[in-house]
């Protein structure tokens, strides 16, 4: 049978569609066939995690200082509560703290209600102001509290410890506790028959890291007047956690 000039033409174009099938199946085919080796190496990893703790001393000091003073005239609070206020970061200065290092962290002026009244009634105004002292001498924290109290501080908030460099701990624990899961996965990996191979994949889990404070009652202080104030700022940890995926040979 002959053909016409169109049939052939028609044979050709399902000959080309044909052949560009078979590619494409064939590529399909390899892709699954490396799609499939590349979920069983994943498999035949191990995935481990762990954690490492870098404990330090702190090497900053925040001190909290609060001038409180009540009136029955709001001007008069604000005025003695500005006259204390000013004495108290005077003798902290001459303490040896630097202008640079005190800050108000806080101010107000507030009225005092007598809610048992209907309606309620004003019956004084409270002024406050708190400032905050930064140190890296730990040495002079009691000289601080003692200094700040005796100039009229009625209110001390707390003490605050604190790492200045925090990066470089947690760099330092991180490294600390991917060496631990590495121990820990070529244990797992011996007690399989099989050699560790390089990770394969690595996250960290995330720990804020978060200063801590201590509080310190006036009331102590000034019953005994005699007596320095001791502080210590003991020991802070900075801590990481890492979760790491292995592969396995």
């Amino acid at each position: 049978m002959t053909l016409t000039n169109a049939q052939k033409a028609v044979l050709s174009v399902l000959i080309v569609v044909l052949a560009l099938s078979l590619i494409a199946a064939a590529c399909g085919i390899a892709k699954w066939g490396f799609a499939r080796s590349g979920n069983l190496d994943a498999a035949r990893g191990i995935t481990v995690s762990d954690s490492a703790e870098v404990k330090v001393q702190p090497d900053t000091a925040f001190v909290t200082f609060g001038v409180v003073n009540k009136d029955k005239v709001a001007r008069n609070a604000a005025r003695l509560n500005a006259e204390r206020s000013s004495a108290v970061v005077a003798a902290i200065a001459k303490a040896g703290i630097p202008q640079s290092d005190i800050k108000t962290v806080d101010y107000s002026l507030e009225p005092q209600m007598n809610w048992a009244k209907n309606p309620p009634i004003i019956t004084g105004y409270s002024a406050s102001n708190t400032v905050s002292v930064r140190t890296k001498d730990m040495g002079k924290i009691g000289d601080l509290l003692d200094a700040a109290i005796s100039a009229g501080a009625n209110n001390v908030q707390g003490v605050r410890f604190d790492v200045e460099d925090k990066r470089a701990l947690r760099q330092k624990a991180l490294a600390l506790a991917v060496k631990k899961a590495e121990g820990k996965a070529q244990a797992i990996a011996e007690a399989l028959g099989a050699r560790l191979g390089p990770a394969i994949s690595a996250s960290e889990s995330i720990d804020e890291y978060a200063p801590y404070s201590r509080n310190y009652e006036v009331k102590y202080r000034m019953a005994r007047p005699g007596s320095p104030t001791p502080i210590s700022p003991g020991e802070t940890s900075v801590s990481a956690q890492v979760k790491v995926v292995y592969s396995i040979r």
